[in-house]
């Protein structure tokens, strides 16, 4: 069979050259075509494709799997149902490898599409159906759509042929959606049962993975004690590199949060060498974020921007995902640290944006609480008031209120101090705010105590609060002005910033009388210029 002879060739202008040129122009001509015409002519192009490019087949896979498609659409089986057969084969094969390279590339998108189209074609046998399907779960959790992920695994799970493997990966995928949507109970009874199972049909990275997820679940339920074994424990029974270097990674999470940062440090550069040499991009991208996080909190501000954009640009491909979100978040407060307040603002409502819409709940909570944190410095109390409490409504929202203590408390007493301060010209602080903050510090010191291996972020909440409260008493008993800017001490403040804030303060009437009646305040914000 040969292709429709063209019609004869009729020179055309250069503008109706550029009008056919559009795609839409381009689908309308397409359209006029005969479906067997359409058909004969994906056909050829397989075939053209196919020897053209046959040293590099997966250069073109998503190109043929598209053509495939679009041939067996337009097909009528009545004619050649051993040439639809054919095509179908080829399109298994070019899919295969088309879903493999764009989730490798964190094409999320296309890995689904392609995953989607494989699990609809006849031809696929069972176990590999059951696989897609796991894969298709994870794309749907990647992008927060846990319902129908959960579907995904339910399925699976309820296959008659159902291999260890498989089901043991449900378990797992399904605890970390549970993680995820503030279900810690639900999530630490499924990873246990992942972990057994796992342990039971000798699957060593799956019950490592089991055993390093439990880990990070144990700390946030005051058993942090046992977490470093954990960790380390999954790391020595992974079998796969990949898998090793992830229990690594978590480790020096757990180390990072008991305030071993030069040790975390040191895990997380050998972490992101490994997978560097794996050409593992989604796993660099992780490994960024979790290395600029440990470098923030050592200070090393210039490093911390730098792992934190390049997790941004090796994810780009992915979209607006959870680890997106993370790298928005993060960065934020070393822009906010570096005199960049408003591009951290910035960034911390695009990480919320990204959360709400993808609906991780307890994550937006925590970027909410940044936020509230970041406007009040900026002199939006009242704003920074009503995104607090809805972080602490979001906490509630996601089932994982015991969050809104470390994240929420510290943001409530620094909003109570610059209401405690609010007198005009400054005067002492207003003494009614003191009972409140002593409560929230009380709040912080039981929650830090509950912690039994400590947190590092939760201890710097605490000695911040109890230096506010110690400068408000110090203040009252004193008959002076607190020494705040906006509830935090300027110590507290990096020189850049103190300069950002004062820099955006100058053209506003009520900061510069506050500075000229209060110039003890002045010449703290000013120290170090």
């Amino acid at each position: 069979m040969q292709p429709p002879t063209p019609p004869a060739f009729v020179p055309m202008h250069a503008e109706q050259a550029y009008l056919f040129r559009h795609a839409l122009l381009r689908e309308v001509a397409y359209g006029l075509w005969l479906p067997s015409d359409r058909s004969r002519l994906h056909t050829l192009a397989i075939d053209v494709i196919e020897q053209a490019f046959a040293a590099d087949l997966g250069r073109v896979a998503g190109e043929l799997a598209e053509h495939c498609h679009r041939a067996m659409q337009d097909f009528d089986p009545a004619q050649d149902a051993q040439a639809l057969e054919d095509l179908r084969r080829r399109e298994l094969k070019h899919l295969r490898v088309a879903r493999q390279l764009a989730y490798n590339r964190l094409q999320d998108d296309l890995a689904l599409l392609y995953a989607l189209r494989l699990l609809a074609s006849p031809l696929i046998d069972r176990h590999e159906a059951l696989e897609v399907e796991l894969l298709v779960a994870e794309q749907h959790q990647l992008k927060g759509r846990f319902s129908d992920a959960l579907a995904c695994c339910k399925r699976v799970r309820a296959d008659p042929d159902c291999p260890p493997v498989a089901r043991v990966k449900t378990w797992v995928a399904e605890g970390r959606i549970a993680a995820f949507s503030g279900r810690r109970a639900d999530a630490e009874q499924l990873m246990e049962t992942a972990a057994s199972e796992a342990k039971a049909f000798s699957l060593p990275d799956l019950q490592a993975q089991a055993t390093s997820w439990l880990a990070g679940f144990y700390e946030d339920s005051g058993r942090a004690h046992l977490c470093e074994a954990m960790h380390r424990r999954a790391a020595e029974i992974a079998q796969s590199p990949g898998m090793r270097l992830a229990a690594l990674g978590n480790l020096a999470n757990h180390l990072r949060s008991t305030g071993r940062l030069d040790e975390a440090v040191a895990v997380l550069e050998e972490v992101l060498a490994g997978f560097e040499r794996l050409g593992d991009v989604r796993a660099v991208g992780v490994a960024c974020n979790n290395l600029g996080r440990t470098y923030f909190m050592l200070g090393r501000l210039a490093e911390s921007e730098a792992a934190y954009l390049r997790s941004l640009e090796v994810m780009q491909p992915a979209g607006r995902n959870l680890s997106f979100a993370f790298s928005q978040g993060n960065v934020a407060e070393v822009w906010q640290a570096r005199g960049q307040p408003q591009r951290a603002r910035k960034a911390l409502s695009l990480a919320i944006q990204v959360c709400d819409e993808y609906a991780y709940t307890m994550h937006g909570a925590a970027f909410r609480s940044r936020l509230a944190a970041l406007l009040l410095l900026m002199g939006d109390a009242d704003e920074a008031a009503e995104v607090i409490e809805d972080a602490r409504n979001q906490f509630a929202v996601a089932g994982t209120e015991q969050y809104a203590t470390g994240y929420c408390d510290i943001v409530r007493v620094r909003l109570a101090a610059e209401y405690a301060c609010k007198a005009r010209p400054p005067g002492p602080p207003a003494p009614a705010w003191l009972p409140v903050i002593r409560q929230l510090n009380q709040g912080i010191s039981r929650a830090l105590a509950a912690q039994k291996a400590g947190d590092l972020e939760l201890k710097r909440s605490l000695e911040a609060s109890q230096a506010v409260l110690g400068e408000l008493e110090a203040a009252a008993a004193a008959g002076r002005p607190a020494v705040l800017w906006r509830g935090y001490l300027p110590s507290e403040l990096s020189v850049a910033l103190r300069k950002a804030l004062l820099e955006q303060g100058r053209g506003q009437a009520q900061t510069a009388r506050l500075l000229a009646a209060h110039p003890a305040l002045e010449a703290a914000m000013k120290a170090g210029f």
